[in-house]
């Protein structure tokens, strides 16, 4: 189970595994809504591991951000089979 693996790590390295994962989280949104699957997938592995982390909160922000992004950028390939059968 991939939580057990963690628990082998002492305090100061489960604090340096935390600070990372928010940092490359923070990285991916920077870099735009491309990234936006990264930011949702390495949010989502932060939040199993730190349910009640430091930076709980602005990963939650960036993931809603990424979330956000991500239908935008598939919505019109979502609706268009819609509209096409709603012309026939």
């Amino acid at each position: 189970h991939e939580l057990a693996k963690i628990e082998i790590l002492e305090e100061e390295e489960l604090a340096n595994l935390e600070i990372a994962y928010a940092r490359v989280i923070s990285l991916f949104a920077k870099l735009g809504s491309e990234q936006s699957s990264r930011v949702i997938s390495f949010g989502n592995e932060y939040i199993k591991y730190f349910p009640e982390g430091k930076y709980l909160s602005d990963v939650n922000n960036y993931m809603n951000r990424a979330k956000a992004d991500i239908p935008a950028s598939s919505s019109t390939e979502e609706k268009t089979p819609e509209e096409g059968e709603g012309q026939e």
